[in-house]
């Protein structure tokens, strides 16, 4: 079963990336839970579904993201598993101007439901703070 859990698990990083760079925010929202936080640095957490996507509606169609994650450690006991990865994340205006770079750590802990899909419960995203992206 274990296997399983990892292929499913990549997967919903996957479609998390591929969802992000797209701005179908309503795909990332099935891919966590309910009562999702995400923690960042010198930032209030932001909790549950409701309150990422505020967040996401602030910024749509403003900027395009363009994302790569190398995941580092990928781990499932039983009904829980977390994901030690690095991510990149390029902001780039819509409207023009310079992309922006943020880069770092990012530790998730997901969980699966009695459905038995998995999804992001809590995510500890240690990306540093925006620096100018090269051309």
């Amino acid at each position: 079963m274990q296997e399983h859990d990892i292929a499913a698990l990549r997967q919903l990083f996957d479609d998390w990336v591929a969802a992000s760079r797209a701005g179908d925010t309503a795909r990332v929202l099935e891919l966590m839970d309910e009562d999702a936080v995400f923690l960042q640095p010198a930032q209030p957490p932001l909790c549950g579904r409701a309150a990422f996507a505020a967040a996401a509606a602030g910024m749509a169609g403003s900027v395009r993201f363009e994302v790569d994650r190398t995941e580092r450690e990928l781990v499932v006991e039983g009904d829980f598993a977390w994901c030690w990865s690095t991510l990149s994340l390029r902001i780039t205006p819509v409207a023009g101007g310079p992309a922006m770079l943020r880069e770092g750590p990012v530790l998730s802990l997901l969980q699966r439901g009695k459905d038995g899909r998995w999804r992001l419960l809590r995510d500890a995203n240690m990306l540093g703070p925006a620096r100018p992206a090269e051309p």
